[in-house]
């Protein structure tokens, strides 16, 4: 399967804190891109909208830019700039959901392999979530994980926490695209034409900060943003 063009409690808002403007005049003008490799991700400096049911993420270009910012979190600093976001719990499957095949509570969300169109009328290898591969969900690659890897059994035995994330996330976007429930999270991880998923795939490239993409940025990102956790 190609590329696809294709959440628990609520934690109490952080009050706003104050944030250096000159660093805001700067960020706002900033244009964040992605780079793997000699592909160029754009991907605007803006907060993805609140989907159905309330969750919010931030962009990589917004949370990567607020990481800049001294004396101040990601939260606060998007809230300074009057971007409407709230620290709701996710709407998107964990590790664990995946594993279990089970939903999230309140959510009015089907089972997750259900929810990527994984059925007993489909043919092979949908009609099996344990016998989907990478390559079945995405063309685009992940460092440390082969596109004939066995997602269900991958996420099961492995101990690498970027790889997992990156392949949760790769799902729930997958599932996002065909349910249309967290329409938000399309527009968080692909504001524009490019899925930052894509790049995610090859860590140690630069924004236009200057700071490094590597697997523990990228996994930090992921979590949270509650594009993916492992429960």
């Amino acid at each position: 399967m190609s590329e696809h063009p294709t959440p628990d409690s609520q934690p109490t808002p952080e009050a706003p804190a104050s944030v250096d403007v000159s660093a805001q005049r700067t960020a706002g003008r900033r244009r964040f891109l992605l780079k793997a490799g000699g592909v160029a991700v754009p991907t605007a400096l803006t907060l993805a909208s609140r989907p159905v049911m309330a969750w919010d993420c931030n962009t990589a270009s917004t949370w990567g830019s607020a990481q800049g910012v001294a004396n101040t979190s990601y939260s606060s600093y998007t809230r300074s700039r009057r971007i409407n976001i709230s620290l709701y719990a996710d709407e998107t499957y964990t590790k664990a959901n995946w594993v279990a095949n089970s939903t999230r509570a309140g959510t009015g969300l089907a089972v997750p392999w259900t929810a990527i169109g994984c059925k007993s009328t489909n043919t092979a290898p949908w009609n099996n979530f344990k016998n989907l591969k990478l390559s079945n969900i995405t063309s685009s690659a992940i460092t440390g994980v082969g596109s004939t890897t066995l997602l269900w059994n991958y996420l099961n035995t492995s101990t690498d926490e970027y790889g997992v994330l990156m392949v949760v996330a790769w799902l729930n976007f997958v599932a996002a695209q065909k349910t249309g429930a967290t329409p938000g999270l399309a527009k968080c991880l692909a504001p524009q034409s490019t899925n930052s998923l894509v790049a995610f795939g090859a860590p140690g490239f630069k924004g236009a900060d200057g700071q490094t993409w590597d697997k523990t940025r990228i996994t930090n990102y992921l979590k949270s943003n509650y594009i993916a956790r492992m429960s």
